[in-house]
């Protein structure tokens, strides 16, 4: 982080952690791949963080995974990533595995097949990796306390 001098304050610049994108394939398909991606395997595991759409001039979807081995990383959306990741609860521990590709029956261009599984994460994995509820689920928590709390019928 830096920080910025102006009008006799100091500012300190914050700077968000978007993680790294990966790739499927060990090859990069050219220089500009090779560049602003990388290749950690055929499998990625950890908490599933969140959703991001409309991304790039073909508005694409990126899913975002927090590992402990990688940090955050962004993974692309493809048509059969997209259909299973849509039953995937954020917050929970996700392991995605590239199974290989497949070509159409009717020809055209191969596409990827995945295998994805969900469960709860574990408290050690949340808390190696900092996870925090998102603050839909803190309030959910406060109003379950606040109704769990017996009221006295005098004062009702």
């Amino acid at each position: 982080m830096s920080e910025e001098q102006q009008d006799g304050e100091k500012w300190e610049e914050v700077s968000s952690d978007l993680g790294r994108t990966i790739r499927w394939r060990e090859v990069a398909k050219d220089d500009k791949e090779a560049e602003k991606t990388i290749f950690i395997g055929t499998e990625v595991v950890g908490i599933y963080t969140e959703k991001r759409e409309n991304i790039g001039e073909n508005s694409a979807t990126i899913y975002q995974v927090n590992t402990i081995e990688h940090g955050m990383l962004n993974i692309w959306s493809t048509t059969v990533l997209a259909d299973k990741m849509k039953r995937i609860f954020e917050g929970n521990e996700v392991r995605i595995t590239m199974k290989g590709e497949q070509k159409p029956k009717a020809g055209g261009k191969a596409y990827m097949l995945f295998d994805v599984f969900q469960r709860p994460p574990s408290a050690e994995l949340v808390a190696q990796l900092g996870v925090e509820k998102k603050e839909e689920e803190k309030e959910e928590e406060k109003e379950e306390e606040s109704t769990d709390e017996e009221v006295d019928p005098k004062f009702d």
